[in-house]
């Protein structure tokens, strides 16, 4: 039989066998308060832009309301 490597216990390995270890476990990513909010004001300017139909911009905000129009268009929405 064939042997690829051998282990640090000294015994050889078949070349069929692998050598299962514990993964190191990932430290959790602290993120500022800053990105959070970001997020958030990212995520309610793409919820306001898919789901106004002019009833919250169009009466106020014409130009606003067709930048979205146009937006919703450019990330095929379906909007008529």
């Amino acid at each position: 039989m064939r042997h690829n490597r051998d282990t640090p216990t000294g015994r050889a390995l078949p070349m069929n066998t692998m050598e299962i270890t514990a993964a190191e476990p990932i430290a959790p990513i602290r993120l500022p308060l800053q990105v959070w909010l970001g997020a958030l004001a990212s995520a309610l300017l793409l919820f306001v832009m898919l789901q106004d139909n002019g009833v919250l911009l169009h009466n106020t905000l014409l130009n606003a309301h067709e930048f979205f129009h146009d937006g919703r268009h450019l990330l095929g929405v379906p909007c008529h």
